[in-house]
Protein backbone atom coordinates (compact mmCIF):
# COMPACT_ATOMS: atom_id res chain seq x y z
CA UNK A 1 0.00 0.00 0.00
CA UNK A 2 0.84 3.56 -0.87
CA UNK A 3 0.29 7.26 1.15
CA UNK A 4 1.88 10.33 -1.01
CA UNK A 5 1.19 13.07 0.75
CA UNK A 6 2.63 16.57 0.63
CA UNK A 7 4.87 15.11 -2.25
CA UNK A 8 6.08 12.53 0.47
CA UNK A 9 5.76 8.91 -0.73
CA UNK A 10 5.17 6.08 2.02
CA UNK A 11 5.43 2.28 1.51
CA UNK A 12 4.55 -0.15 3.64
CA UNK A 13 5.68 -3.90 3.13
CA UNK A 14 4.96 -7.05 4.60
CA UNK A 15 6.98 -10.15 4.99
CA UNK A 16 4.08 -12.80 3.99
CA UNK A 17 5.23 -15.86 3.16
CA UNK A 18 8.56 -14.89 2.60
CA UNK A 19 11.83 -17.15 2.42
CA UNK A 20 13.73 -14.95 5.73
CA UNK A 21 16.96 -17.16 4.96
CA UNK A 22 17.38 -13.93 2.05
CA UNK A 23 17.48 -11.32 5.21
CA UNK A 24 19.89 -13.38 7.31
CA UNK A 25 22.79 -11.33 6.31
CA UNK A 26 21.30 -7.98 5.91
CA UNK A 27 21.02 -5.52 9.58
CA UNK A 28 17.42 -4.31 9.10
CA UNK A 29 17.61 -0.36 8.97
CA UNK A 30 21.13 -0.68 10.09
CA UNK A 31 20.26 -2.22 13.32
CA UNK A 32 22.55 -4.19 14.79
CA UNK A 33 21.00 -7.81 16.02
CA UNK A 34 17.69 -7.31 14.60
CA UNK A 35 15.88 -9.41 12.66
CA UNK A 36 13.65 -9.97 10.06
CA UNK A 37 10.04 -11.19 11.45
CA UNK A 38 6.89 -12.59 9.37
CA UNK A 39 3.48 -12.23 10.04
CA UNK A 40 3.55 -16.11 10.27
CA UNK A 41 6.10 -15.98 12.55
CA UNK A 42 4.39 -13.50 14.63
CA UNK A 43 1.54 -15.10 14.64
CA UNK A 44 2.72 -18.36 14.91
CA UNK A 45 0.22 -19.49 12.73
CA UNK A 46 -0.65 -19.21 8.94
CA UNK A 47 -3.59 -16.96 8.05
CA UNK A 48 -5.26 -16.49 4.72
CA UNK A 49 -3.61 -13.48 2.92
CA UNK A 50 -6.75 -12.27 1.96
CA UNK A 51 -7.42 -12.06 5.71
CA UNK A 52 -4.44 -10.50 6.60
CA UNK A 53 -5.15 -7.75 3.71
CA UNK A 54 -8.70 -6.99 4.61
CA UNK A 55 -6.98 -6.12 8.32
CA UNK A 56 -4.50 -3.95 6.86
CA UNK A 57 -6.84 -1.77 4.51
CA UNK A 58 -9.07 -1.27 7.87
CA UNK A 59 -5.61 -0.43 10.01
CA UNK A 60 -3.30 1.84 7.70
CA UNK A 61 -5.91 4.55 7.54
CA UNK A 62 -6.68 4.64 11.10
CA UNK A 63 -3.30 4.88 12.52
CA UNK A 64 -1.98 6.84 9.87
CA UNK A 65 -3.20 10.06 8.16
CA UNK A 66 -3.35 10.59 4.40
CA UNK A 67 -4.93 8.43 1.67
CA UNK A 68 -4.03 5.11 1.29
CA UNK A 69 -4.47 2.97 -1.85
CA UNK A 70 -3.01 -0.47 -2.85
CA UNK A 71 -0.74 0.15 -5.65
CA UNK A 72 1.65 -3.11 -7.69
CA UNK A 73 5.27 -2.98 -7.94
CA UNK A 74 4.75 -1.96 -11.10
CA UNK A 75 2.71 1.32 -10.21
CA UNK A 76 5.04 2.02 -7.53
CA UNK A 77 7.97 2.31 -10.03
CA UNK A 78 6.21 4.96 -11.97
CA UNK A 79 5.54 7.09 -9.32
CA UNK A 80 8.83 7.07 -7.46
CA UNK A 81 12.43 6.22 -8.08
CA UNK A 82 11.84 2.80 -8.84
CA UNK A 83 15.61 0.54 -7.78
CA UNK A 84 14.06 -2.74 -7.59
CA UNK A 85 13.62 -5.43 -10.73
CA UNK A 86 10.03 -6.83 -11.38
Amino acid sequence: MANQTSGLLSRVALNYETDLNYFDLMNPCGLEGKKITSVQKILGKTIPRESLLERIRLILPRSFKGDWEEKTEQELCEISDCRFQI
